[in-house]
């Protein structure tokens, strides 16, 4: 798929329809979908602009045949679901010093997760882009053996429900 040029609307249906045709098929134990649209069209004509707006109604709409498809299959009771950024912006950039690129939407639904939890009312608790790679690692029972940036994000179990699906302890927060 060859990506737009600058300006233009990035459409990311063939890759649900890559996501939804793999889901149906192959059923994968591990799966990751890059809907590239928000960034690119974010770089291209601005964050929170009309045209990012939109790619991000287009993205919404995406995750929504995509997780329709794993409730079809009857996979969503036991699919854990990250939806994540890898940075915020503003204007047409971002910088590391600027809290508008480093806070990004972290959401994951799944067997054993807490409902409805906002974990920004956590206090003592931030949320980093390296997180997600850890938390993932907890999930699913993988221990690393050597520190890694970011933090399994345990806070998110409803409760011993997670315990039960591997039976790996939690890493070792990293560096």
């Amino acid at each position: 798929m060859a990506l737009p040029k600058r300006g233009e609307m990035f459409d990311d249906d063939p890759a649900a329809d890559a996501a939804t045709a793999i889901i149906r098929q192959h059923h994968p134990d591990v799966f990751f979908v890059h809907l590239g649209g928000v960034d690119v069209v974010g770089h291209a004509a601005g964050w929170g602009t009309d045209k990012q707006i939109a790619a991000i109604e287009k993205a919404d709409a995406c995750v929504g045949r995509i997780l329709a498809t794993l409730k079809q299959e009857h996979v969503d009771d036991s699919t854990f679901v990250i939806l994540t950024a890898d940075h915020g912006g503003t204007g047409k950039w971002h910088g590391p010093d600027d809290p508008r690129a480093r806070h990004i939407p972290w959401i994951i639904a799944g067997p054993g997760i807490r409902q409805n939890l906002d974990l920004t009312t956590f206090r003592d608790l931030t949320v980093n882009t390296e997180d997600t790679f850890a938390t993932t690692c907890w999930l699913m029972g993988i221990a690393y053996s050597q520190p890694i940036d970011g933090k399994p994000l345990t806070v998110i179990a409803r409760n011993a429900d997670l315990q039960l699906l591997h039976d790996a302890p939690a890493p070792a927060a990293g560096k």
